[in-house]
């Protein structure tokens, strides 16, 4: 073969090498560049995802203790109105205790107080018996003469200074027991009434207290409701930042990889250049 021939043959074999290596450069630089948008792209929709669920997790969370709020306030109110529906039947015993005892408080001295000699003498008892004694005397002396002699009055006079005697203890013992009598209906109303009260007080006090404690619990509720979901969330886009991170990080490492690919193929193909010249070169001198 003649040496120009070998020469441009040389030339022709460079030219191929230096081609096929600017052919790969470019093919492993776009390689990379898919590699690194496909990993772009993918660490963009874990954010976007995270990014759409969260509000919805606050939401769910926001309506699930704002319903346990709601129920709790109805069921406190329907506490309230239970215990002062109770008070209400109780409040006419309650009000007739409180009257008996202003009563009582106002009695008390003329119940404690012993009879007087005129408060004894109206006793129905003492009056019906000297009366019957008085007109059996009269009937007596107006069956002797119609008219009541001296003997007839000193003895009408001895039979009511006796039943005065004699009466004097049974009328005291009725005055008592009907003072006493008096002081138990007032003093057992007054109790009931007492009882009523207290219980009126104990029953406003269990539903106030029921009632707190069911808005006290729905408010826990409500608060571990927050902090779950804000804790739900933040792990969310923290969990969202590092893919997206490791994504770019593997573009990077594509782009680095096709990078070093793309130089390699140029090399090799700058070498084999050289080398087909450089044999040509030689052959061309040789012949």
């Amino acid at each position: 073969m003649p040496a120009g021939g070998m020469l441009t043959m040389g030339i022709v074999g460079a030219g191929s090498s230096l081609l096929s290596g600017i052919f790969g450069k470019d093919s492993a630089g776009d390689a990379a560049q898919i590699q690194a948008n496909a990993a772009q792209q993918a660490g963009q929709q874990v954010v976007n995802t995270a990014n759409a669920v969260n509000p919805q997790i606050t939401a769910a969370a926001g309506t699930a203790a704002s319903n346990v709020t709601g129920a709790a306030g109805t069921a406190a109110a329907g506490t309230a109105a239970a215990g002062a529906y109770g008070n209400a039947l109780l409040n006419p015993f309650a009000a007739a205790g409180s009257t008996a005892a202003t009563t009582l408080a106002q009695d008390l001295p003329s119940l404690t107080a012993a009879p007087t000699m005129a408060q004894l003498q109206i006793d129905p008892g003492f009056q019906f018996r000297l009366q019957q004694g008085e007109k059996a005397l009269a009937n007596s002396a107006a069956a002797r003469g119609g008219a009541l002699s001296g003997d007839a009055e000193k003895s009408l006079d001895q039979y009511s200074q006796g039943m005065a005697s004699q009466e004097y203890q049974a009328a005291y013992n009725r005055f008592k027991q009907n003072q006493q009598q008096a002081y138990q209906v007032l003093s057992g109303t007054a109790g009931m009434g007492l009882q009523a009260g207290t219980t009126m007080g104990q029953e406003g006090l269990q539903a106030s207290e029921f009632g707190g404690q069911l808005q006290t619990n729905a408010a826990e509720y409500a608060g571990s409701a927050g902090m779950s979901a804000a804790n739900t969330t933040a792990q969310n886009s923290i969990q969202a930042a590092n893919a997206f991170g490791n994504y770019l990080t593997q573009g990077a490492n594509a782009q680095a990889a096709g990078m070093v690919g793309g130089t390699n193929a140029l090399s090799a193909g700058m070498n084999g250049a050289g080398s087909s010249m450089m044999n040509a070169l030689v052959l061309n001198r040789l012949l």
